[in-house]
């Protein structure tokens, strides 16, 4: 249960129910459909199923909000649905109807979402209330020791990193070079914040930071930020004549990318595993705690060697 039920897996569960509700089978807001080529249409658009692939239906006999919140409660729940919980339901129905001028079918959707969210929806027991008012939590105590923490953020291909992090001041021309391939897309010199690299080995005196993120120059200033320049997954050296057949992860699938990006192991040594889980393995090896969790879903970044770092 450790593995499965974990609040990233919950989130995308719920996540993909709700999509499946509201757009029907897609790959919108972590739905469980996938994109395919001929589907048109957009994520936002409630109730229209032009990118499905199916959708949920369902031909309500009941008239009355009460027969239907009972329905729903029968399919989804076997009967388990207390009566708190119908009424609220109810309520919620006969609110979307009133808001939509009639919509039974956005009435319907918004008593399907709230009967996935129920208790009742997410185990088999018969739920009672108690009356009782659920106790906060206490706060966690500072464990009085040092504390360092790794976020890693995904982009997934949405970030331009070519000019995030650019040459500036390069004595080899390197400047000149970047708006050479970049042509039209290329920043200015005014544009660009200062990173400074003297004497530190770099074919640059000093790069530029895109001048929209002046935290991440800041950062960089007061020794709280690196950057990892010219990383990636190619083995050897290769020319656009031998790529396919010198390179492990193929260079064009965005995909196969990401997912090389969140392990950095071209060379398989430490199959299924990721680099931040590396690195969780390893410390835990030098006895220190480790703890690791996603906010998204589970990321095979965060996966180490079985045994060693325990799953997020």
């Amino acid at each position: 249960e450790e593995m499965l039920i974990d609040m990233p897996k919950t989130v995308s569960m719920l996540n993909g129910i709700f999509g499946l509700i509201k757009l029907g089978l897609t790959d919108c807001n972590g739905g469980f459909g996938n994109w395919q080529h001929g589907f048109s249409g957009g994520c936002d658009g409630e109730g229209y199923h032009t990118r499905a692939q199916g959708n949920l239906t369902l031909a309500v006999q009941g008239t009355t909000s009460a027969d239907v919140v009972d329905e729903l409660a029968t399919l989804l729940t076997a009967g388990r649905l207390g009566i708190d919980n119908r009424a609220i339901i109810a309520g919620a129905y006969d609110s979307a109807l009133a808001d939509t001028g009639g919509d039974a079918s956005a009435a319907l959707r918004m008593a399907q979402q709230l009967i996935v969210t129920a208790p009742e929806f997410h185990s088999t027991n018969v739920v009672e209330k108690n009356g009782q008012v659920r106790p906060d939590p206490e706060p966690p105590q500072a464990a009085g020791t040092d504390y360092k923490s790794v976020v890693y953020l995904m982009f997934a291909g949405g970030a331009d990193s070519f000019n995030m992090l650019t040459p500036k001041v390069c004595s080899n021309g390197l400047y000149n070079e970047y708006v050479q391939v970049r042509e039209q897309v290329a920043l200015g010199l005014d544009e660009l914040l200062d990173a400074d690299a003297t004497g530190q080995g770099q074919v640059c005196e000093t790069f530029g930071i895109h001048d929209h993120l002046p935290d991440v120059a800041e950062m960089y200033s007061d020794g709280d930020l690196l950057f990892f320049a010219n990383t990636g997954v190619m083995t050897v050296p290769v020319t656009k004549d031998d790529y396919n057949l010198n390179t492990r992860t193929p260079l064009f699938s965005h995909n196969h990318m990401q997912r090389e990006t969140m392990r950095i192991d071209p060379m398989e040594e430490k199959t299924s595993t990721g680099v931040i889980g590396r690195m969780s393995d390893a410390l835990i090896r030098d006895g220190l705690s480790v703890g690791s969790f996603s906010l998204d879903h589970n990321s095979i970044s965060l996966s180490g060697e079985p045994g060693v770092t325990s799953p997020p």
